[in-house]
């Protein structure tokens, strides 16, 4: 499977709409995550600037958009997906998780379960 199949796949399980810009946002984010994994350490310097670059935006609207592709896919989402992914972390029981924790999981999830190509 491809690395954007698994991550389509693991979007639309967490209940992403793919209509929302965030849900192109994460595509890309974890897509180079998946690329290079030591980004996920410097999110906010790192991997937001080079993925907003490469979609054309900022990082600000990036991260906002994240977010809330995040907080509807918490709100609508497949919660047993969610709950196997994310168990019953601190952020989980906030209700969500955060755009790095996000990120990371999922981006785990495809490296442990795929071959990552």
């Amino acid at each position: 499977m491809t690395n954007e199949k698994a991550i389509v796949e693991r979007l639309k399980m967490a209940g992403i709409p793919a209509s929302l810009s965030g849900y192109e946002y994460l595509k890309v984010a974890i897509s180079k995550v998946l690329e290079n994994p030591a980004l996920i350490h410097s999110v906010t310097t790192e991997l937001y600037p080079i993925s907003a670059k490469e979609r054309n935006t900022t990082s600000t609207r990036l991260e906002r958009a994240i977010r809330h592709a995040i907080e509807v896919g918490f709100e609508r989402g497949n919660h047993e997906y969610l709950q196997k992914l994310f168990g019953y972390s601190a952020s989980a029981m906030k209700g969500k998780a955060t755009n790095s924790e996000f990120i990371a999981t999922v981006a785990e999830d495809i490296r442990l379960n795929e071959k990552v190509s």
